[in-house]
């Protein structure tokens, strides 16, 4: 029975998705690659909560240089997004009322900052990120339910890419 391809984990990667046959590397690029193929083969994996706060203002400029190293150095590049598109409201509406309990905390204290970034702002600002990155680097984003359908998707797209592009 094939196995596929093998895939490259990156050492930095904290809670690597699990794949039949992978090694540990470290990538210049991206959380995952293929064996042969780690110049040429790039995803990037995120959770709903990763991907929030990748698009935050604070986060967002160092996820572009990535993008930029992506789109300057790889054939196949692509951000795999476990969850659904329906995920970001629930997460952003978590993340809000932890930020309100937190900010009403430190308002008691005399805080005069900012209160968070309500959730039917930070939703559309979400996907708005996503859109731009899209036009900006040709970076394409896939929802993919769950790490395990993640996982699945990265290895039939390493499969595909290594029957196509192999030599």
């Amino acid at each position: 029975m094939d196995q596929g391809s093998t895939i490259i984990v990156d050492t930095r990667e904290q809670k690597p998705l699990e794949f039949v046959t992978s090694e540990v590397s470290g990538l210049k690029t991206g959380d995952y690659s293929v064996k042969g193929y780690e110049d040429k083969f790039c995803v990037e994996h995120k959770t709903i909560k990763d991907l929030i706060g990748t698009c935050s203002h604070k986060n967002r400029e160092r996820f572009r240089r990535e993008l930029q190293r992506m789109k300057d150095g790889f054939d196949f590049y692509c951000i795999a997004i476990s969850g659904s598109e329906s995920d970001v409201k629930t997460e952003c509406e978590s993340i809000y009322k932890t930020q309100m309990r937190q900010y009403a905390a430190k308002k008691r204290n005399g805080y005069k900052g900012r209160a968070p970034m309500r959730p039917e702002c930070r939703v559309p600002s979400v996907f708005g990120s996503l859109k731009a990155f899209r036009v900006d680097f040709n970076c394409h984003f896939y929802f993919l339910d769950d790490k395990n359908n993640a996982a699945d998707w990265i290895q039939e797209q390493a499969d595909y890419y290594v029957r196509h592009k192999g030599e």
